[in-house]
């Protein structure tokens, strides 16, 4: 197989119930693309049919891995795991919740051909009528992410939501850190770490209207804000190093 243009991520964990769902949109959204594309599922530790499922969907969609996770070590090593398998120009980390991401794929490249080291999904929950919850999920989102990205990260309205977007030397950069892998909230700490170090970034929104997918309360946004902090702090100590790399 010739390399691919674009190698796509996904973690999963217990996802039987929508995997599927996600493969096919997913096999539908890059068929309808002019470039060659890469898709690897990497489990979590799954402890229902997932990987079982995927396995099977291997048959239908060509090329798609799927890299089963005998324990549950965190999102973090899930998505090391599958960078470690890309090969990819283009590196594409989604979450099952967040598929609207590849229909932007044409602004995606647009962003790298202006010299853009990475791009961020910023979910749109839709223009219509919000419910009271929704509303509330809306405003409580917006100023949570505001207060966990701060000066650093201003221009960036959603952390929250895992759809990000890299060139392959960024990737091969950024992952040599082994912070990475252990993180509990991998995408906070892409976002610092590039932005220390002087990567263009550059957000994207995209259209998905289902908010089920986000079941984080109150004692989860808690450790979110507390993991930023600790973001910032480990961000500033790769910058010197960080910055030597990258010229």
């Amino acid at each position: 197989m010739s390399k691919p243009y674009l190698s796509l991520i996904i973690p999963v964990r217990d996802e039987s119930k929508t995997v599927l769902q996600t493969l096919i949109s997913v096999d539908y959204a890059l068929s309808i693309s002019e470039f060659s594309s890469e898709v690897i599922v990497s489990d979590d530790g799954s402890r229902d049919t997932t990987p079982n499922i995927v396995l099977q969907y291997e048959k239908v969609l060509k090329p798609l891995k799927c890299i089963e996770g005998k324990s549950r070590r965190g999102f973090g090593q899930a998505i090391n795991d599958g960078m470690n398998a890309a090969n990819g120009n283009v590196r594409v980390i989604m979450y099952p919740s967040c598929v609207g991401f590849l229909d932007k794929r044409e602004d995606i490249l647009s962003a790298f051909k202006e010299g853009y080291d990475i791009v961020v999904g910023s979910r749109n929950i839709g223009t219509g009528k919000l419910s009271l919850k929704r509303g509330v999920k809306k405003a409580f989102r917006k100023l949570s992410n505001k207060l966990m990205c701060g000066k650093e990260l201003r221009g960036i309205s959603d952390v929250s939501f895992g759809a990000v977007c890299m060139t392959e030397e960024m990737s091969d950069w950024l992952f040599s850190f082994p912070e990475l892998s252990d993180s509990s909230n991998i995408f906070f700490d892409i976002y610092m770490l590039a932005y220390s170090n002087g990567a263009r970034i550059k957000e994207i929104e995209y259209s998905d209207s289902d908010l089920c997918a986000c079941r984080s309360g109150v004692w989860s946004w808690v450790s979110a804000f507390f993991h930023s902090v600790g973001a910032r702090r480990r961000a500033a100590k790769k910058k010197k190093i960080g910055a030597l790399i990258l010229e």
